[in-house]
Order: C-alpha cells, then sequence, then structure tokens
C-alpha cells in the first residue's frame, strides 16, 4: 500500500532513488491508506503511457483533460521550445509580452460576446477564486457592498466552470478610478507564464488546422456504440456519452475501484474509476484503434465482475 513504509512495486526495475522518495508525496483523490502504488512513468508519447518496467497503456483520461492533442504533439513541443530559449517566465505585473498578449485576443474573440478582457490565472481553482473576489469587489466599487452573498452548487466542481480564465467591459471599467484602492490586488505568481501562453497558442492553432470537432463527433458515435453493451451487465446503472466523455455508472454499493483500476492496467490501458464511475475521455486525436482498445477492455473487464473485480467494498 502507498501508506506503508516501503512501496511494492512488484517486479517492476524502477530507479532505487523512487523507493524513498514515494514517502514524501501526497497524492491527489487517493486514500494512500488502501490505494495502490502509484505507477512509476518515464515518457509520454500520442495516446500512450510507458512505465518504468517498459509496458504501454493507451491513456483513456488524456491525464484530465489536459492533452486533448495527445502527448508531446510536434507543434506544441516546437512553441514551447522557442519561447523557453527566449523567455521562460517574467512576472505579469508591470510587464507584458507577445505570448500572453496574443492569447488573450484569441481568447476574447472565440469566446461569447462581449468577454473582452482576460485575467489570467494558474488553475481552475484559483480562476474560481479569483472570480470571486472580482464579484465581490465590482459590486463594491459600484456603490452596492451589500451584495456580498453567492449562489453555487452543492458539491459544485470548479473543473466545470465556464468563463471564470474572462469579463465583459463593463465588469472591468468598475475598477478604473484615480482612486488606487479601486483597482484589482491579485495576481497569481505565475500568472500569464510565456511558456504556458506559448503552449495555449499553440493549442488554439491544432482546434484551428485540425479537425478536433469532427473528431469529437466520432469518439462519442464509438463511445455510444461501443460502450452500450454494458448496460444490461450485472451493476451497471447507466450508460451515456457526451462528446469525447464516455461513462459506466455502477452500483456504488459494489464497486472497488482500486480492483477496477489494478485490472484495467494488467489489461494495458489506463482507465481511472472514480467513485461509481468508470469514464473515459481520451485525447481527441486518438486513433480508432487505440479508442476501440478502451472501450472494448472497458467492457470485458465489467463483463468479468464475477471474478470479484467488482465487489462489496
Amino acid at each position: 500500500m502507498v501508506g506503508q513504509s516501503t512501496p511494492r512495486w512488484g517486479k517492476q526495475p524502477v530507479p532505487p532513488d523512487w523507493y524513498n522518495n514515494l514517502s514524501h508525496i501526497w497524492l491527489p483523490y487517493t486514500q494512500m491508506q488502501i490505494a495502490p502504488d502509484p505507477l512509476p512513468v518515464v515518457s509520454t508519447q500520442g495516446t500512450r503511457i510507458r512505465l518504468a518496467d517498459g509496458r504501454e497503456l493507451v491513456d483513456g483520461i488524456a491525464s484530465w483533460w489536459s492533452a486533448c492533442h495527445g502527448y508531446n504533439h510536434p507543434h506544441i513541443l516546437k512553441c514551447v521550445e522557442q519561447q523557453l530559449h527566449k523567455m521562460p517566465h517574467v512576472m505579469f505585473g508591470g510587464l507584458v509580452h507577445e505570448p500572453a498578449l496574443t492569447l488573450a485576443k484569441r481568447l476574447s474573440t472565440i469566446t461569447p460576446a462581449g468577454l473582452n478582457r482576460v485575467f489570467f490565472s494558474d488553475s481552475g481553482s484559483v480562476a474560481v477564486e479569483v472570480a470571486l473576489k472580482i464579484a465581490l469587489q465590482y459590486w463594491r466599487n459600484t456603490g452596492k457592498p451589500h451584495k456580498d452573498r453567492f449562489l453555487c452548487f452543492r458539491d459544485g466542481y470548479h473543473g466545470d466552470t465556464l468563463g471564470a480564465t474572462l469579463v465583459q467591459d463593463e465588469i472591468f471599467n468598475a475598477f478604473l478610478s484615480e482612486n488606487p484602492e479601486f483597482a484589482f490586488m491579485h495576481g497569481p505568481t505565475f500568472m500569464a507564464n510565456p511558456l504556458a501562453c506559448a503552449a495555449a497558442n499553440a493549442s488554439l492553432d491544432l482546434f484551428e488546422r485540425e479537425p478536433r470537432l469532427a473528431q469529437v463527433a466520432a469518439i462519442e458515435a464509438h463511445l455510444l456504440a461501443a460502450l452500450e453493451c454494458c448496460r444490461d451487465m450485472p451493476h451497471v446503472v447507466d450508460v451515456r456519452a457526451k462528446g469525447a466523455i464516455g461513462v459506466v455508472q455502477l452500483d456504488a454499493a459494489n464497486v472497488n475501484v482500486y480492483a477496477l483500476r489494478t485490472t484495467f492496467v494488467e489489461r494495458g490501458v489506463w482507465v481511472r474509476p472514480f467513485k461509481d464511475i468508470v469514464y473515459l475521455m481520451p485525447s481527441l486525436s486518438i486513433s480508432p484503434e487505440d479508442l476501440g482498445e478502451l472501450t472494448d477492455t472497458v467492457a470485458d473487464v465489467l463483463r468479468g465482475q464475477r471474478h470479484g473485480v467488482i465487489s462489496t467494498k
């Protein structure tokens, strides 16, 4: 177990220092007392994750959507490398740079009309924090400080936030004043990081040049058709797909997510069940062959629930 003092990597030839360093890691979304040890990754390419022992896994999660073009896309690598040699980072307080200016203009162009001002942040959670602060100070700056309550979804998740990293001119203008206290006094340390902006601009290039929306439609059609066979399996509650996301929802009382994850890895795919769902959200550029391997494996593994893959927690 991860919680044990000596990690167990099985027969995988992991470098010795990995054993000691693992004891200093706190993993996300993981009950480290009972979870299997994390898999040591040494490289990525396309839609594949290569482990330290030489095995390759077809990635069904695209690193939580962030690898939507696949890993190591040559255009993104080229743009980031060029930016790395010119300027890897500079503070955004009182300074600006071309990658951020270009990205801000492009984002304003492709988002709903009126969202003309971009405030860069480091992550989804920081974006929500920034949006909340903007909202509070907007009402204070416009003479309505009593408007300080937020309406939110119970158990809401920041990663699904829409339009958090843009604001309308009306909002921005409320912060313009001869009074310095009206300024928005917030700025993440790596705000508008040039490397990140270069990668984002390269990503937008790919959305413009390559048929991503057509690929999304093809992935959705495949997910709907290929996962439908799971609907009548024991312990399956629902099967659904939206865009490039496919879900098989299970009876939460009978899901052993760690056993499922281990079985998927043994079958050569990286699928990370969460609570009562087995979900796929692969890179949009995934090949039909790799996508078929993902869905076939999900169906086969869930079909094998009689062997203890799905069991009472």
